[in-house]
């Protein structure tokens, strides 16, 4: 085509000054909508009735689009230029909330977001996660009170809402003490809450200052087409809180293998890092194991070690975004 070697002029030429960056040809220059200020886009599944937020206002609108550059005519150049996001992930046991050692060491650091594990609320000593939707309100105020304590936003540490005569994983992402948006899990594993948790429907990026965040839980990395679902929705990370049942044979080469297949080559299809945060200790009578890694199309960057899997972990790591 005509613009091709100018286009590759021109992404040189800002390559040098900007580092590394993602270069969007767009036949048409698209002006900005006037549309609300948190989600930054959804993907619903199916034609269902709009999911019942609760008090959470305001939280479906879509975010307006970067205005593109002119130029070549009646093409565009659209350059989104590399930044760095601090990551806090912690690996820790259910029903034990965050211990004030590891939350002196948050607030040093100062991280963006702070990664929790799925169902991080739920006691080690109750048998089921049914109960735990009891005390939602109670669990989201302390989520918030933490986002503040700590100076940064919290993704994970799913709850169980109960909403619109229904059961819903639900995973919130929380900056200053309010809920930005929520994810409901779609994908739920065998049995979940005794089979009365109602899957979700709709893939959700949520806009933290400039950052776009994805958010799955657990079981759905395990279906086809989750990753690409949530490509369309163009995240700069996506935070995964998962429950890992603990595999008492299994052999740390199938351990990585797994490891690839599930959260690297997500990481390809999504293109950018993705953040599986697990827990340890017990969960509804069953043992876990602490597997949390970060993930990107290039191969693993940070993994919990196989002999950590037991134990409480914490990690700060700056991500390329």
């Amino acid at each position: 085509m005509r613009f091709m070697s100018i286009n590759i002029i021109v992404h040189a030429i800002l390559s040098t000054y900007f580092g590394r960056c993602r270069c969007l040809i767009n036949q048409t220059p698209t002006p900005p909508s006037a549309t609300g200020q948190r989600y930054a886009s959804s993907c619903r599944l199916g034609a269902r009735p709009p999911t019942n937020t609760d008090d959470l206002s305001g939280e479906t609108s879509q975010q307006p689009e970067e205005m593109p550059l002119d130029c070549l005519n009646s093409y565009s150049i659209l350059i989104i230029m590399t930044q760095t996001i601090k990551i806090a992930l912690y690996q820790g046991f259910h029903g034990q909330g965050m211990p004030d050692s590891i939350a002196e060491q948050i607030k040093q650091a100062k991280p963006e977001i702070l990664c929790l594990p799925e169902y991080f609320m739920v006691g080690p000593d109750e048998l089921s996660i049914l109960p735990s939707a009891d005390r939602h309100n109670k669990h989201l105020k302390y989520l918030k009170r933490l986002s503040i304590r700590l100076n940064c936003a919290i993704a994970g540490g799913t709850l169980l809402r109960w909403t619109n005569n229904e059961y819903k994983n639900t995973c919130y992402l929380i900056s200053n003490g309010s809920v930005l948006g929520f994810y409901e899990k779609i994908h739920l594993y065998k049995h979940e809450g005794k089979g009365l948790v109602s899957p979700g429907y709709e893939y959700r990026v949520i806009r933290l200052n400039n950052i776009r965040v994805g958010l799955l839980v657990c079981a759905d990395v395990l279906y086809a087409g989750t990753f690409s679902n949530l490509k369309g929705l163009r995240p700069d990370i996506v935070v995964i809180p998962v429950t890992a049942p603990y595999r008492k044979h299994e052999t740390v080469e199938k351990k990585f293998a797994r490891d690839q297949k599930l959260f690297v080559d997500g990481a390809k299809i999504v293109g950018c890092p993705v953040i599986k945060i697990s827990s340890v200790g017990k969960i509804a009578g069953h043992r876990v194991q602490g597997r949390s890694l970060v993930a990107a199309p290039n191969g693993i960057i940070f993994r919990v070690p196989p002999g950590n899997e037991d134990k409480p972990v914490f990690k700060i790591i700056d991500l390329a975004v």
